[in-house]
């Protein structure tokens, strides 16, 4: 499938995507969140995809808990495509050639902290959420801070969210709770 047949058509509006653009850079640290990204029945179909995959459960104690998935042909189609490149340099403003992607699961006691080993420097970095009928207060947001300013990325699925990470920003996945009971958030990571 093509991106422009994936997305929703609002984001490919040349007026909307220079808005978007816009707000990006002149955000500090720079970032965004786009929400319904997916045409709903893109993301659904997408979703009891994920939902079937087997997966592994991988924790260090210090550092972070979560499962991680294999990367369906559908996302790296939807996220390593040209277009979709294209749709990053148009909001970044710079040439993107190579994505990195991996998928994560996190449920009831997963989390990732903040921990000096894990500093990757500076990178742009954007995921995406998969998490049907989330409550805030089951945690799970993800949090960057800024000396000593956070900015915090709730869970709310179709979004794509985006930011820039500068070496001086570092970022981490809130505890989930036991509230979340079975459900769980799944995260298409990427950065560039």
């Amino acid at each position: 499938m093509k991106f422009s047949e994936i997305v929703n058509n609002i984001y490919l509006n040349k007026p909307v995507l220079d808005k978007i653009k816009k707000s990006y850079l002149k955000s500090d640290p720079n970032k965004l969140v786009l929400r319904g990204f997916l045409k709903d029945n893109i993301y659904q179909s997408l979703y009891n995809k994920l939902k079937k995959q087997k997966i592994g459960r991988i924790k260090i104690p210090d550092r972070f808990s979560f499962k991680k998935h294999d990367l369906l042909r559908e996302v790296k189609d939807l996220f390593e495509n040209k277009e979709f490149k294209e749709f990053l340099s148009a909001i970044t403003g710079k040439e993107v050639k190579k994505i990195n992607l991996e998928m994560r699961e996190y449920g009831w006691k997963d989390y990732t902290l903040l921990h000096d080993s894990e500093t990757a420097g500076k990178r742009i970095e954007f995921f995406f959420i998969f998490a049907p009928n989330w409550d805030d207060f089951y945690g799970g947001s993800k949090i960057y801070e800024k000396k000593g300013k956070a900015y915090v990325f709730s869970p709310i699925g179709n979004s794509f969210c985006l930011i820039n990470k500068k070496k001086d920003v570092l970022g981490f996945l809130q505890y989930i709770n036991n509230y979340a009971g079975s459900q769980s958030i799944i995260l298409v990571e990427g950065w560039i």
